[in-house]
């Protein structure tokens, strides 16, 4: 996702499935979220990452990355389908 993120760096969406790819892997998600959200502040899919993500629990990040990734896959908003 890092490198999605280089080749296109003015897409929320490689922000926000970059701070979901993180969450999984227990790495702080909460940059890349919060810049999906200022990227895109009306879009439900970052601001519902954003509040999912508000914790500094490795932890909590894995277990949340679950509702964010099934928001996600659930959502016609996104072309970038996280797996």
């Amino acid at each position: 996702m890092k490198r999605a993120v280089h080749y296109d760096p003015g897409s929320w969406e490689t922000y926000y499935t970059l701070a979901l790819a993180q969450a999984a892997a227990g790495i702080d998600p909460r940059p890349a979220a919060a810049r999906a959200l200022r990227m895109d502040p009306l879009e439900l899919l970052t601001q519902q990452e954003v509040r999912e993500f508000r914790t500094s629990s490795p932890t909590e990040w894995v277990n949340r990355a679950a509702t964010v990734r099934a928001a996600a896959l659930a959502s016609n908003d996104l072309s970038i389908v996280p797996s």
